[in-house]
């Protein structure tokens, strides 16, 4: 099967490339600034199209060029890039994916695979989400993603494009470099660098995580199941990780294996934000 893989040399797309691999795919990435060192142990073995999913004839030339037959399509800018533009957020995440479905549309109607994120959720929100959860999303990211769900059923309804879509929360891991996820990682990487790690957090802060090790992506070998129903189109794949009450735990428990190599501590300070803190920094913890 050839697969293309909109941002795949991204942190998701760059797993999504090597499980492909092993499962016999002859993948091509299509990505706006290839980061070919995080594909470097396979770089050999895929086709890296350099691009914009701005751009509708570079989108249509991969596809027809390549025999397309799935499109994973996690090429999007993040969260905070979207807010500073959402002008070019609306060019990319949402244009974009028109010109993804387009091309599916026109050159022999590839499955089109597409991330999207509990982000379209916002205002009047409960706490339990389900398929019928109305969508108010706050953020140019969410309100990018929620029209571009709506607009895979009109095109499936409309044109027979087989869309299916996983809903993400956040995805941590080895070798996430967004500021949002990285800061994760810094929790580890600082305190072994001899820095301390400050996240600034207020005690009832919540954060949705998915962890990733090297090679896995937890939905990648599970189906994206799509019923008759257009609803069931969005597969909902997130789990919780609360931040602050596992969140200790976790720590200190990755902590005291570190020891005696990182002597770092955690504590909490009088506004509520957790610091891992070097324990030679002259400021302790407990």
């Amino acid at each position: 099967m050839n697969v293309l893989i909109t941002g795949g040399t991204g942190f998701i797309g760059a797993f999504l490339a090597r499980r492909r691999l092993a499962q016999g795919d002859k993948v091509v990435i299509f990505d706006v600034a290839p980061n070919t060192k995080r594909i470097a142990d396979i770089l050999t073995e895929v086709k890296v199209v350099q691009g914009n999913l701005a751009n509708a004839s570079e989108v249509y030339n991969t596809v027809r060029d390549n025999g397309i037959h799935k499109i994973l399509h996690l090429g999007a800018m993040l969260s905070s890039p979207c807010e500073a533009s959402p002008w070019a957020a609306l060019q990319v995440n949402v244009l974009g994916t028109v010109n993804v479905l387009e091309a599916a549309r026109l050159f022999g109607q590839p499955q089109v695979v597409y991330t999207s994120t509990i982000s379209t959720f916002g205002l009047h929100t409960g706490a339990t989400v389900t398929d019928t959860t109305v969508q108010h999303p706050t953020t140019m990211y969410g309100c990018g993603k929620a029209f571009v769900e709506n607009l895979g059923r009109y095109y499936r309804s409309r044109f027979g494009v087989d869309f299916r879509c996983v809903r993400l929360s956040s995805v941590m891991g080895p070798g996430a470099s967004s500021r949002q996820i990285s800061q994760f990682n810094g929790i580890v990487q600082l305190p072994l660098s001899g820095k301390p790690f400050i996240c600034s957090v207020t005690p009832d802060v919540k954060v949705h995580l998915f962890y990733c090790r090297s090679g896995e992506v937890p939905w990648a070998d599970k189906p994206v199941v799509c019923s008759p129903w257009l609803v069931s189109i969005i597969h909902r794949a997130w789990s919780p990780f609360v931040f602050r009450s596992i969140g200790l735990l976790v720590f200190r428990r990755l902590l005291a294996n570190l020891e005696p190599h990182c002597p770092a501590t955690i504590r909490e300070d009088r506004q509520g934000s957790l610091r891992v803190l070097n324990s030679t920094d002259g400021r302790g913890g407990d």
